[in-house]
């Protein structure tokens, strides 16, 4: 008999429900030199999981519609990848499935080098979000760095803390914010209906299912990564809101050559500092939530321009609580359909393809600002980190960015067949070279 946790919350159960239809891992990849054993590894890996009651988990129905963490006995996977392709050895071990039945939803998996190797560290989007992703990894390497040099890493147990909406601010709920939530998503519907949103040139039309991701790995190199830092000071504006501008521009080059085009942004929002009381990052679970802005994007639009209007637009989004209200209100109308009765590949396929014509294709960017250890390593140097994200459930390209060693780290998804390589690599290029030539 399984031993139960907690009911899976609004952010948790919509990731689960994507992953049922198709897949919704994140991955970490540290480069290192010189490597880590394998037994260094497997048992710092060990120290980490045991700390994180999510990290022990599996997904399971306790009844017929309603998925519960349950406490997972097996280890958490440390295995040796075969051949010498990066890239390929990254798109296939983010493209795996967990056994979110057995558990545990996260994993560890080694393709060695000469000079080193690269580690990829993949998660269930249901137990951890970004911020605790990135944590969960530094704190692996971390706790190597400290069996490497003789001491045995001090990881005492972390409390599960339970979802995201019991530490919700008052304001933030109710009825109100309910029919506010409901309205505007009405609405889309009805723009969707009418073509009111721009929409990527597709290479092939295919069912959210039957899409994967597949990544551009794109990085700055220290000293553009300053001169970005320092244009964004000038400009009185974000990192955040310059990478979202430049990969909206040049979206809107794909889709309408000189017209400008109605697009959706969408930031996925911190929230621990925000609920009441306040978590912290070491915490492995999931405490984000969406904020979407639509914009008229101009294909050769000033870069600085939108970017200011993405920061209103966002804080606007913020000041009236959407970040709170948009992802638990649309999980609540998933979990009431008939769609979803019991959760099956095929309902969650359904719910898929009915937000293919309900909700605007939205261009997503995950942003984790700087991440660095807490002490800085000494048996190893990590010379790049890096993470990439899911998101064929949603939209056909968005991008995952940090940085790490004063470089910033910017990586592409895209949907394949949706999109070919070729035209996400030149979308990808173009917001490259938009923020490179910032002026």
């Amino acid at each position: 008999m399984e031993r139960i946790l907690r009911p899976l919350a609004s952010m948790e159960y919509a990731y689960f429900l994507m992953d049922i239809a198709i897949r919704n891992n994140f991955t970490f990849v540290a480069t290192l030199s010189p490597a880590i054993p394998l037994p260094v590894l497997d048992e710092a890996v060990s120290l980490v999981q045991a700390r994180h009651p999510l990290l022990n988990a599996s997904i399971v129905l306790e009844t017929k519609t309603r998925p519960v963490f349950a406490v997972s006995d097996a280890p958490a996977r440390v295995r040796r990848l075969e051949g010498e392709d990066r890239q390929a050895a990254l798109e296939a071990e983010h493209g795996e499935r967990f056994d979110v039945e057995r558990g545990p939803l996260f994993r560890v998996a080694v393709l060695e080098r000469e000079d080193g190797q690269d580690l990829f560290f993949t998660f269930h989007h249901s137990v951890a979000d970004g911020l605790s992703g990135a944590r969960t990894a530094m704190d692996i390497l971390s706790a190597a760095d400290s069996l490497l040099s003789g001491k045995r890493p001090d990881l005492p147990p972390l409390p599960e803390l339970g979802p995201a909406e019991a530490r919700i601010d008052l304001r933030f709920t109710g009825a109100g914010k309910a029919a506010g939530a409901v309205f505007r998503m009405a609405g889309n519907s009805v723009k969707v209906a009418l073509g009111r949103y721009g929409r990527l040139p597709l290479d092939k039309k295919v069912q959210p299912a039957e899409r994967k991701e597949l990544f551009i790995l794109r990085s700055l190199s220290r000293e553009e990564t300053r001169d970005l830092l320092a244009r964004a000071r000038a400009a009185g504006v974000s990192v955040h809101a310059l990478l979202s501008a430049a990969q909206l521009i040049s979206e809107a080059r794909e889709i309408s050559g000189e017209k400008p085009s109605r697009l959706v942004h969408l930031s996925l929002v911190d929230l621990r500092k925000r609920l009441v009381p306040p978590v912290s990052e070491e915490h492995s679970n999931v405490y984000i939530g969406a904020a979407e802005t639509v914009l008229s994007v101009s294909p050769d639009g000033d870069l600085k321009e939108l970017a200011r209007r993405i920061s209103q637009g966002l804080s606007s989004e913020m000041d009236q609580g959407s970040h709170f209200v948009l992802m638990p209100q649309l999980t609540a109308l998933m979990k009431k359909t008939a769609f979803i009765s019991p959760p099956t590949p095929s309902g969650a396929a359904r719910v898929l393809a009915s937000g293919e014509k309900s909700r605007p294709r939205v261009s997503p960017v995950s942003n984790l600002g700087a991440v660095r250890p807490a002490i800085p390593f000494s048996r190893f140097s990590v010379g790049g980190f890096s993470f990439v994200i899911a998101l064929s459930g949603t939209s056909y390209f968005g991008s995952a960015a940090l940085s790490f060693d004063e470089r910033l780290y910017w990586n592409f998804s895209f949907a394949t067949p949706s999109l070919s390589r070729e035209r996400a690599s030149a979308m990808a290029d173009r917001a490259i070279s938009l923020v490179k030539d910032l002026g």
